[in-house]
């Protein structure tokens, strides 16, 4: 069974190799579902239900109109707030619900590249504080490999990015 966190691990944190935050979202759908399988086939079903949650935000972040988008996720931390409190108790659950709350807001600026992976590592920072007091090592390994490749990716996108403005507004030399 670990072979599916793994691979959803492996996707999950490998989409931020695209820019458009757009593009990442779509992986990081494919990746919730191997989350949604592996957590089903452990039992662990409040993992699963905000695992499912958290797929049809990243849906709604991928293709909705805005919208339509800006009233889904508002919503899905309505959702999640059951799903918290079924979950391990005590403060681990105020780190997953602010987890899920910033993570979820960081679709707001799925226009913006640089914004949108800072405020997804936020999000991720919370999980990685509830991961560590729930003692879920997969949340653990989880969040800090997807804040290592979304803040690389941050810093490759934006020195580049730079790069090239540099490079197309400087004079030409004869």
């Amino acid at each position: 069974m670990e072979i599916l966190g793994i691979i959803a691990i492996v996707i999950g944190s490998g989409a931020f190799i695209w820019k458009a935050p757009r593009t990442v979202l779509m992986l990081g759908s494919v990746a919730c579902l191997f989350w949604i399988v592996y957590f089903a086939t452990l039992g662990q079903w409040n993992a699963t239900l905000s695992s499912t949650v958290g797929l049809t935000s990243f849906l709604a972040g991928a293709f909705a109109p805005d919208r339509w988008m800006r009233r889904w996720v508002p919503l899905t931390w309505l959702l999640i707030i059951p799903i918290t409190w079924w979950s391990y108790g005590g403060p681990a659950d105020l780190f997953f619900y602010a987890g899920f709350v910033i993570k979820g807001s960081s679709l707001f600026l799925r226009d913006r590249p640089i914004m949108f992976r800072l405020a997804f590592c936020g999000g991720e920072a919370n999980f990685l504080l509830f991961g560590l007091l729930a003692g879920a090592a997969s949340t653990v390994a989880w969040s800090v490999i997807v804040i290592g490749m979304a803040v690389g990716s941050a810093t490759y996108f934006h020195w580049r990015d730079r790069r090239r403005i540099a490079t197309s507004t400087a004079s030409p030399t004869s």
